[in-house]
């Protein structure tokens, strides 16, 4: 706990040096042997421990007399242990300097540049989803997997930013057991690993799982994940990986268009082929199967959490993504 302490003291140069270097380093290492030796997602092994605990706390309050006083400060106890734990193992990483400031990419676009990006990238979706009728693309999750690992890392190689890739994403089962809680995908620092959604459709698969691959790898902000993440399922050479990225980053460039520029949003969703469109019903399909508990709740929580930890925006940060993209290609030119 000290050594949090002082880590969140220094400058977030040093810290990061330090934090990289020492803690979040041995964290991967031991976490990531776990992960691939064993058999079922170490979340559940967690929970299975958390269950254990419950047991014996119950059983020390039924059979040993415990006072409410004192399995409050036990359970507290427990909570402030996982906090800690937390930060040491990953939160830490909240505190480093953003990628988008690294590479300076935070720069207002204009809108002859985000019309532009959308007119490229819609005829690059619609190039991309006639390859895909005509290609085998009977992969498992396992194999995308392990693509998109070896992807992820040549982004951060590529933009000489420290990655640790001892980092599994795992297909989470049941199904709909995130998405009720509004999330597609997640980093569980707890077990040190990524999880996707078992109900999510197919083609949203690749690209949720390569953004919870750069978290896994180190980063936190969620907008920086997406980034990261199309820039790696663009280097893969498997059409339903790129298809993938692709048609996640157009629905954030629509999201965009349909609140700023209403008759941008027309003109491409009237575009679009008819292939695509049952795609994004498909898409929507899995999604309702598994309507939000509380959705305003959890809204509020995780926008919290990531201002709280220095995300500014908040869940807004998600579509950062867009500039980024732009600004990106236009320091590369």
């Amino acid at each position: 706990m000290g050594y949090g302490v002082i880590l969140y003291a220094l400058p977030p140069e040093i810290m990061e040096k330090y934090f990289v270097t020492s803690v979040y380093s041995s964290s991967r290492y031991f976490w990531g042997t776990l992960s691939f030796i064993s058999p079922i997602p170490l979340l559940y092994w967690w929970f299975f421990i958390l269950l254990i605990c419950g047991i014996y706390l119950g059983y020390l309050r039924m059979r040993k007399n415990l006072g409410i006083k004192k399995l409050i400060q036990k359970v507290l106890a427990f909570i402030l242990l996982h906090v800690s734990f937390f930060y040491l193992s990953w939160g830490f990483n909240y505190f480093k300097i953003p990628l988008r400031d690294r590479l300076d990419l935070n720069h207002d676009i204009a809108y002859f540049e985000f019309e532009r990006e959308l007119n490229e990238i819609t005829d690059e979706l619609c190039n991309l989803r006639v390859e895909l009728n005509i290609e085998n693309n009977n992969f498992t999750f396992l194999e995308i997997e392990r693509e998109l690992r070896i992807r992820v890392a040549d982004v951060f190689n590529e933009l000489f930013v420290f990655g640790n890739n001892r980092v599994r994403v795992r297909v989470l089962e049941p199904a709909g057991c995130l998405l009720v809680f509004g999330t597609a995908g997640i980093f569980w620092p707890f077990s040190g690993e990524g999880y996707v959604d078992s109900g999510l459709d197919s083609l949203v698969i690749p690209f949720t799982m390569a953004h919870e691959f750069a978290h896994g790898f180190g980063w936190t902000d969620e907008g920086e994940c997406n980034f990261i993440a199309l820039l790696a399922c663009r280097k893969s050479d498997k059409g339903l990986i790129r298809y993938s990225a692709e048609l996640s980053y157009w629905r954030y460039l629509m999201s965009n268009a349909f609140r700023i520029y209403p008759e941008l949003y027309k003109k491409y969703l009237s575009e679009i082929s008819i292939p695509i469109q049952r795609d994004l019903k498909s898409i929507d399909y899995h999604n309702n199967q598994f309507p939000e508990i509380l959705p305003e709740l959890w809204d509020w929580f995780y926008d919290r959490y990531l201002i709280f930890n220095g995300v500014k925006g908040g869940s807004q940060s998600y579509t950062g993504i867009i500039k980024w993209v732009i600004n990106y290609r236009k320091r590369r030119i």
